[in-house]
């Protein structure tokens, strides 16, 4: 009996044991696991890590309103194309940092399809993570309901398909400034291929024209910001496209003669008033520079408004004869003339 109650109770103890080893299991080895892969994942990712590029239509229309797709294995980040920051049109980004965090080498697949009417049309490309940035250039979406297909770039996991992009570059006169009506050279020599040749360099120039050829001249109407794309094409018909943003200002009329009066003669160490002015016709603001010609440091007055009168005023300590030099310059440059009004002689006497 009493060994039947110790059976009992040893059973009992084992039972209980057997539970709490259960819980203690669940808890410890389940439970940890999943903490571990929500919060140690993230300190290994590329975060922030944006993957960005541009999308259009076979026909050259920007692809705003096209569903986009990033996906890596069963992880997928989704975006419109649209504007994106300050581009306007036909762009898309996404944070593969967030809120995945994938690390760098990841490889990733990009598919984008078409809205309203380009509903049948898509295009893909695909990419490694490396860097904080990662450019995977223009897709081109066709329409895939006649059997169309574009690949833009070589995929990663397609080891049928051995071509290598170009490379578009468009960097080699940046930065790419100037004036309404002035040309400008736009230079894509930089872009290369490393296994086969670019056939086609395509400029778009923001303003609803377009050029092609590696160097290409062309000449703004309006003055602004435009945002140009280079669009290089591979004999094996792979795409790669570069950025670039110009800035074109107004043609700028230089102010006329500044007037310069004073006295035309003095002594050494008295302080004379002298005063200078001049118009400029774009009616910008104006501000002078004053050369006293014995060898001291020059006066700059702050901009003023066009065509107001400006006292400046200067001592000199050694007599002799000095010719004094006013110069004008507006908001945009510096001007002087070589004859008339600049100018005056002063006798300083000892």
């Amino acid at each position: 009996m009493e060994k039947d109650k110790k059976r009992l109770k040893s059973k009992k103890l084992s039972k209980k044991l057997h539970t709490r080893r259960g819980i203690f299991t669940f808890s410890i080895c389940v439970v940890p696991i999943l903490i571990c892969f929500i919060f140690i994942m993230p300190s290994v990712s590329a975060n922030p890590c944006p993957i960005y590029g541009m999308a259009q239509y076979g026909d050259d229309a920007y692809a705003d309103g096209a569903k986009v797709e990033v996906t890596h294995l069963e992880e997928t980040l989704n975006t419109t194309v649209g504007p994106v920051g300050s581009w306007t049109s036909g762009f898309w980004q996404v944070d593969c940092g967030d809120p995945f965090g994938w690390p760098q080498g990841t490889h990733f697949t990009v598919v984008i399809t078409g809205s309203g009417e380009y509903s049948s049309w898509s295009g893909n490309t695909s990419g490694t993570v490396s860097g904080n940035f990662i450019d995977v250039g223009t897709i081109i979406l066709f329409d895939t309901s006649e059997g169309g297909t574009f690949h833009n770039w070589t995929d990663p996991f397609d080891n049928n398909d051995s071509n290598v992009p170009p490379v578009a570059d468009a960097s080699a006169n940046e930065p790419y400034t100037s004036l309404v009506e002035e040309s400008i050279i736009f230079n894509g020599s930089r872009s290369y291929d490393p296994d086969g040749t670019i056939i086609n360099w395509n400029w778009n120039f923001d303003d609803g024209n377009n050029d092609t050829g590696e160097i290409v001249t062309y000449a703004y109407s309006i003055p602004g910001v435009y945002n140009v794309t280079l669009k290089v094409t591979d004999d094996q018909g792979a795409v790669d496209a570069y950025y670039t943003s110009v800035v074109i200002n107004e043609c700028n009329i230089p102010p006329s003669n500044p007037t310069l009066k004073g006295p035309k003669s003095g002594d050494i160490n008295a302080l004379y008033l002298f005063t200078v002015v001049s118009a400029d016709p774009d009616n910008d603001m104006i501000r002078y520079i004053v050369d006293w010609g014995d060898e001291t440091n020059n006066t700059l007055t702050d901009f003023v408004q066009n065509n107001t009168l400006v006292n400046v005023t200067h001592k000199w300590e050694t007599a002799g004869i000095y010719i004094v030099k006013a110069y004008a310059k507006d908001k945009n440059i510096w001007y002087k003339r070589k004859h008339g009004g600049y100018r005056c002689k002063c006798t300083v006497h000892q």
